[in-house]
């Protein structure tokens, strides 16, 4: 599975278990966070996930956002 390191900080909508936006700007990515490539995500986003939450992200987010982890597969 590929890792990837968050190069750029970023915040995300926050969801409840419906996928009800709880507030549009609620969880902050930091730089240095590790995350692993997730199932496919819908509407062509990229799915990440680590030990505390996943998120999904755009093509565009992703690239300027993240870089893959050397060694990881």
């Amino acid at each position: 599975m590929d890792k990837w390191k968050c190069i750029k900080s970023f915040s995300v909508a926050e969801y409840d278990g419906d996928e009800n936006i709880i507030e549009d700007v609620g969880q902050r990515i930091e730089v240095g966070s590790t995350w692993e490539n997730e199932e496919a995500a819908q509407n062509n986003d990229i799915r990440l996930g680590n030990d505390s939450m996943w998120l999904e992200v755009s093509e565009e987010t992703f690239e300027n956002c993240f870089e893959e982890l050397e060694g990881s597969f």
